[in-house]
């Protein structure tokens, strides 16, 4: 069996809710908070505080630029350093290879010296020139083992304007290309590099072969 609630005590209720919702339709809507430190759509820095924030500003690019600068100038130090230092190893190498290729001909000077003895005191002229054969011979050995190497050249070889240098020349007919007539003078390399080119006499391709020649 079911119980029917009393209607004066739902009256009451109802007035009761009513009331409450007209007392909420009429509060003011609570005041919108901000985050601290932050100024509004319209609201303006002031002066002194944008002044200090480029003050703040300038003074940290401004020791950027010093710790660079400071940079920059030991980087250039420690490179003139190392320059000079290159400059000193370089020359003290170049020193010790010249000290070292004088001590090694000492001996061959010795030999020199042997030899002009060995003249003045009467020797017979072949045998100094034996002994002066033998003292070349050791001193192209020398060399050779510094890597000096000498131009592989033989008459009527073709001449090589980069390798040869033409002292004299003359019209040869009956060849196509310049050719070396004599060897006036050894050519030199060391280690592959030119570093003396050989002197030649050059035979110069004739100008009408088979006929009579053109006049310069």
């Amino acid at each position: 069996m079911s119980v029917t609630g009393d209607p004066r005590r739902s009256q009451s209720r109802h007035r009761r809710e009513a009331s409450y919702s007209r007392r909420r339709q009429h509060q003011p809507p609570p005041p919108e908070t901000e985050a601290p430190g932050s100024a509004g759509a319209g609201d303006e820095v002031p002066a002194e505080d944008q002044a200090a924030v480029e003050a703040a500003a300038e003074t940290e690019l401004s020791g950027e630029i010093e710790a660079l600068r400071e940079q920059n100038l030991r980087l250039q130090a420690e490179f003139d350093n190392y320059r000079k230092r290159q400059a000193r190893d370089f020359h003290r190498l170049c020193s010790q290879g010249r000290k070292d290729l004088i001590v090694s001909l000492l001996d061959i000077l010795d030999d020199l010296d042997l030899a002009r003895d060995h003249s003045a005191s009467g020797t017979p002229a072949s045998d100094t020139v034996a002994g002066l054969l033998q003292i070349a011979s050791k001193l192209e050995a020398l060399l050779g083992r510094e890597g000096l190497e000498a131009l592989p050249l033989a008459p009527l070889d073709p001449f090589d304007p980069t390798q040869h240098e033409a002292v004299f020349a003359e019209d040869v007919e009956g060849i196509e290309q310049d050719i070396v007539l004599e060897i006036l003078r050894k050519g030199y390399t060391i280690d592959g590099e030119l570093v003396r080119a050989a002197m030649v006499k050059v035979g110069r391709a004739g100008r009408a072969v088979g006929g009579d020649a053109e006049q310069d």
